[in-house]
């Protein structure tokens, strides 16, 4: 019923014109990608990767209508302009370095860049490609192996079956190293953490939850002392509580954190929603901002366009 409700929400949303929408007082915008590929990679089946030119479209897009603003400025919110808009990037794949720094800087877009330290240099894989690539590999494997708890049992079955198939993906390079997110550090953009090595929050122990934020965030500050710390939850803040946000915050491992609800306010502060930017199928900024825009509106007559969560 829900789903189609939105898919309603979203057919209507396109046929308004968006210099309509975006009238009106909104979260700061902040749309999120993870890679750009020239083809999608067999090894990611959860969402549609765009190549450069799309890319492109998106952000000259976005700066006709935004002011792109970098993560310090967003952390203090001070003189924020009303379209005022922060780009970022998860998983820290290889083609951030390869593709997408060189558009952001010939356009000269802040952006800040979420890593996994488990991932840099290909030292891990992230459980979802492995789980991906082995449907794609005509493997037959139980549902229940695509979630981070079964993460060992996943990386067994897939290497009895063929073994092969991690080697494959391994040697695709997917992920960027050290050397790389050095280099985009030195060109301007911020470097924050996306927890140890991407599980689904809400799939584990809140002890657990703590440990994938303060390595991380640990393992950022250690190699790039930023000025502004940054955590974005992977997947979804769902199952994350505002327990867990105070302890992270008032322990100094964040300034600021980030959950991907989309176009909408939050209840905890310096918690913001990002909007994904990537759908199952191809889709220009225009009609996601769209129905974000229009979605937050309808939200807002019922007053549930902010994010809450349990204490």
């Amino acid at each position: 019923m829900r789903n189609s409700i939105k898919n309603i929400i979203f057919s209507a949303a396109r046929f308004l014109p968006f210099n309509y929408l975006k009238k009106g007082k909104y979260p700061t915008l902040l749309p999120f990608y993870h890679t750009v590929e020239k083809k999608q990679p067999q090894y990611i089946g959860g969402y549609r990767v765009k190549n450069e030119q799309q890319f492109e479209k998106d952000l000259d897009f976005l700066l006709k209508h935004y002011e792109p603003i970098g993560l310090n400025d967003l952390k203090n919110q001070q003189n924020i302009p009303q379209n005022a808009m922060h780009i970022s990037f998860d998983d820290g794949m290889k083609s951030c370095s390869n593709n997408i720094a060189p558009i952001l800087l010939r356009k000269g877009i802040p952006a800040t860049f979420f890593i996994n330290p488990s991932f840099v240099d290909n030292s891990d894989l992230f459980h979802r490609f492995i789980f991906d690539m082995a449907k794609k590999q005509k493997l037959k494997l139980s549902e229940e192996l695509k979630t981070y708890p079964n993460k060992a049992s996943l990386f067994k079955q897939t290497e009895v079956k063929e073994s092969i198939l991690e080697n494959n993906i391994k040697n695709t390079a997917i992920y960027m190293g050290m050397h790389e997110l050095k280099q985009l550090n030195r060109e301007g953009f911020t470097i924050g953490a996306h927890s140890m090595d991407h599980p689904e929050f809400y799939n584990i122990e809140p002890e657990e939850q703590y440990r994938q934020v303060k390595e991380s965030m640990q393992w950022v500050e250690k190699h790039f002392n930023p000025s502004a710390k940054a955590f974005a939850f992977p997947f979804t803040d769902y199952g994350v509580g505002n327990a867990l946000l105070q302890k992270i915050h008032t322990e100094n491992l964040i300034d600021i954190s980030f959950g991907t609800a989309g176009l909408k306010h939050d209840n905890f502060p310096n918690h913001l929603q990002r909007i994904p930017m990537e759908k199952k199928h191809y889709q220009h900024a225009s009609r996601i901002l769209k129905y974000e825009h229009f979605y937050f509106r309808i939200r807002g007559l019922m007053n549930k366009n902010t994010a809450e969560r349990d204490d």
